[in-house]
């Protein structure tokens, strides 16, 4: 059976994908008139407004780090990323 939903949370979820649906045309428009490079410095700096737990959500999901790697990086005590070769 699926969950009912509220109207509130379906006004929240088309709210949520208005904006995501406007964030890329923007960028659309940003890589069409400015090229790509510019388009990529709109998507870093989205990327830094994320807060550190929707960012390592999102490099998870991608498959770019498993958890281990994640939670280690977290330890590090200069802000690196990761091991240094």
């Amino acid at each position: 059976m699926v969950p009912h939903r509220t109207k509130a949370t379906e006004a929240e979820t088309i709210a949520h994908e208005h904006l995501v649906r406007i964030l890329l045309e923007q960028l659309e428009r940003t890589f069409e008139t400015s090229g790509k490079g510019e388009a990529l410095r709109q998507i870093e700096a989205m990327l830094r407004l994320l807060d550190p737990a929707a960012l390592r959500a999102l490099v998870y999901q991608q498959g770019l780090q498993d958890e281990s790697e994640l939670s280690e990086s977290e330890n590090e005590p200069d802000g690196s990323v990761g091991p240094t070769p």
